[in-house]
C-alpha cells in the first residue's frame, strides 16, 4: 500500500511539473569556473550533456561539461519552479530538461541528492560539482531513487544518465581523477604566479608560455617556445589515451606549472630557495617532479653539461621533460596514492622513449636486455619491492621494458592494473588479479620474450 502511494505521489508531482515547466519561457543564466581556473558567465545557449555553449557579454564560451567544477544557475525573469519533496529540485530539473539542458539537469539532481547545492535568496542555485562527485562516491544512488528519476526523464523523453541509475553505454567513462575545488584551483594559480615571479628574479630572461593544459615558465631562448608548447600538448594527449582519460578533460588543478631553467646556477638556486629541496639534491638533480600539498609542479634543468653539444643537451632536456611530467600525471590519476617505483619509472621511461626516441632511454633498454640475454634476469627481482629502484641505467631500462611488456599483453589490463594500485590494492595482488602473474612469473615471462 505504501509503495502504491509513493508511486502515485511521484506521478502526480511529475504531472504538476509538466504543467509548470511548459509555461516557463525564461532563459537560463549560468556562471561558473572550469578546472583550468577560467571563469565564464552568460546566457546558456546549448547543453547536450557533454558540451556547453554560453553567450557572455563579450564572447561565446564553448565549454566541456566535465571541466566545470562549480556553477550558479538562475532564470532570467523569474525564480525556479518550487521544489518537489519526493525529488529534491525535481521541478527545476524538469524545466531544464524541457529546455534540453541535460548536463545542468543531471548535475542539479545529483547535487540536491548529495546536499552539495546552495539556493540563494533571489532563487539562484549554486552547484558544487567538485563536492558532489566525492559525496556520490561514498553514497551512490539507490534503486528507489533511480525509479523516481527514471519517471522524471521518461516524462521528458530523455535517457536516464548513468550516474542516476541509467544503463552504461560504450561511450560512458567514469572520471579517473578528482575534481578540485575553486579554492584549491585559485590557490594553485596564485602559487605558480608567485613562483614564476621569483624565478624571473633568479633568471631575468624568464617568460611564461601558456598552452591549454600547461603554464611553462622558461628561461630558454624564445626560439624554443613553439617546440615546448607542442611536445607538452602531444604528451598530454598521449597520457590521456594511455590511461583512458578523455583528451578534452583537464586533469590538473588549474594548469600544470613547468619551470624550465637554462643555466645550472639558476636551477640550483630556484630548486633550493623556491622549490625547497636540499642543497645536495639540487646540485645532483637534472630535474624533478614535486608537490606541496595539492600544488604540483615540474622543475627542469640545466640543459648544458660538460662535453655536450647544444643538440645533445636539448635531446636530454626533452627526455627529462616527458619523464618528469609523466610522474605528475600519475600523481593526479585516480588518487594521490603512490604506485611502486618500478612501475612508476617504467611508465615514465616508456613515454620518454616514445617522444624522444634518440635519447638515452634506448641505451638503458639495450643495457637491461643485454643482462637478460646473459641469463641474469633474476638480478632485477629486488626491484619490484624497492622503495626507489637504482638510478643506474639497467634498472630503468628493465622497468621500461616490463611496462611495455604489460601494455603489449593488453592496454585495458594495464589501465586496470594501475587503477587497482592507485585505488589502494597491493601491487603484486593486483598483478595476480589482472594478469594472473606473481612478480617472479612476470620476470620469467618477460625474460623469455626478451631472449
Amino acid at each position: 500500500m505504501m509503495r502504491c502511494r509513493y508511486r502515485t505521489a511521484i506521478t502526480l508531482s511529475l504531472l504538476a511539473v509538466g504543467a509548470i515547466a511548459s509555461s516557463v519561457s525564461a532563459d537560463v543564466l549560468v556562471r561558473g569556473m572550469l578546472s583550468t581556473g577560467q571563469t565564464f558567465g552568460g546566457k546558456l545557449l546549448r547543453d547536450d550533456g557533454r558540451r556547453l555553449s554560453v553567450k557572455g557579454e563579450k564572447r561565446t564560451y564553448a565549454l566541456m561539461a566535465a571541466n566545470v567544477v562549480q556553477c550558479t544557475i538562475r532564470l532570467s525573469d523569474e525564480k525556479p519552479p518550487p521544489d518537489v519533496q519526493i525529488i529534491p529540485q525535481g521541478r527545476f530539473a524538469k524545466f531544464l530538461l524541457t529546455k534540453g539542458h541535460k548536463f545542468l539537469a543531471e548535475s542539479l539532481l545529483l547535487c540536491a541528492l548529495t546536499r552539495t547545492v546552495r539556493t540563494g535568496p533571489d532563487g539562484e542555485v549554486t552547484l558544487m560539482l567538485w563536492a558532489m562527485e566525492r559525496a556520490l562516491d561514498r553514497k551512490p544512488v539507490t534503486p528507489a531513487q533511480t525509479k523516481a528519476y527514471k519517471m522524471l526523464y521518461t516524462a521528458t523523453r530523455q535517457n536516464l544518465p548513468v550516474r542516476l541509475g541509467g544503463v552504461k553505454t560504450r561511450a560512458w567513462r567514469p572520471r579517473r581523477y578528482q575534481l578540485a575545488s575553486p579554492r584549491s584551483i585559485e590557490a594553485a594559480l596564485k602559487k605558480m604566479d608567485d613562483w614564476g615571479g621569483r624565478m624571473k628574479q633568479i633568471a631575468p630572461k624568464t617568460h611564461r608560455i601558456e598552452t591549454p593544459h600547461f603554464f611553462i615558465y622558461s628561461s630558454w631562448p624564445a626560439g624554443d617556445d613553439a617546440r615546448l608548447k607542442g611536445i607538452y600538448e602531444k604528451l598530454y594527449t598521449a597520457l590521456c589515451k594511455q590511461f583512458d582519460v578523455p583528451v578534452t578533460d583537464n586533469i590538473w588543478i588549474g594548469k600544470l606549472p613547468v619551470f624550465a631553467l637554462w643555466e645550472k646556477s639558476h636551477f640550483v638556486t630556484f630548486s633550493i630557495d623556491v622549490a625547497g629541496i636540499s642543497d645536495e639534491t639540487a646540485k645532483k638533480a637534472g630535474g624533478f617532479a614535486g608537490y606541496r600539498g595539492q600544488y604540483q609542479f615540474v622543475n627542469l634543468g640545466p640543459v648544458m653539461r660538460k662535453g655536450m653539444s647544444k643538440t645533445q643537451a636539448r635531446t636530454w632536456f626533452y627526455e627529462l621533460l616527458v619523464h618528469e611530467s609523466t610522474h605528475v600525471f600519475l600523481m593526479r590519476y585516480i588518487s594521490y596514492r603512490h604506485i611502486d617505483s618500478w612501475l612508476n619509472e617504467g611508465i615514465a621511461e616508456m613515454l620518454a622513449s616514445t617522444f624522444v626516441p634518440q635519447g638515452g632511454t634506448s641505451r638503458k633498454l639495450k643495457a637491461a636486455h643485454a643482462l637478460v640475454k646473459k641469463g641474469k634476469s633474476e638480478s632485477f627481482l629486488p626491484m619490484f619491492t624497492a622503495e626507489q629502484i637504482p638510478i643506474e641505467s639497467t634498472s630503468y631500462g628493465a622497468a621500461q621494458s616490463l611496462a611495455r611488456f604489460l601494455v603489449f599483453k593488453g592496454k585495458s589490463k594495464f589501465v586496470e592494473l594501475v587503477h587497482k594500485i592507485k585505488s589502494g590494492a597491493d601491487s603484486e595482488k593486483a598483478l595476480e588479479e589482472v594478469y594472473g602473474l606473481t612478480y617472479e612469473k612476470l620476470l620469467q615471462q618477460w625474460a623469455r620474450q626478451v631472449r
